[in-house]
């Protein structure tokens, strides 16, 4: 059974990504970088968030004429995993993290630098 471990400030960081399309005009999607530039919790190794499907959570319908919400994953990833979402994209970190058999869910992983 896994320890749950506290990660102080995480709250603030999720604020400001729930925040970012209202106050930055970010739209929010699959494969959407939200780089903070600081560390998501005290101690913490990631600074950014690479937003996912999640395929836990089912679509919201909505009435007509609207689209369905759908929910994203925030994964968080390091500085350098950012720079290479940002130069060869998500899949390509997540080709990464399958290959180093990264578990994304643990707040306590190693960085991957992906080739």
């Amino acid at each position: 059974m896994n320890a749950v471990s506290a990660l102080p400030g995480l709250h603030k960081s999720l604020a400001m990504l729930a925040a970012a399309p209202a106050v930055e005009g970010l739209i929010l999607a699959e494969d959407s970088l939200v780089d903070l530039q600081e560390p998501l919790w005290a101690g913490a190794i990631c600074s950014a968030f690479l937003l996912t499907a999640d395929d836990v959570i089912a679509d919201l319908p909505l009435d007509d004429p609207a689209e369905p919400v759908h929910f994203l994953r925030a994964v968080p990833i390091t500085a350098n995993e950012a720079a290479w979402v940002r130069l060869k994209g998500a899949d390509a970190l997540r080709d990464a993290w399958a290959e180093a058999g990264v578990d994304i869910a643990d707040p306590t992983r190693s960085a991957v630098t992906p080739s």
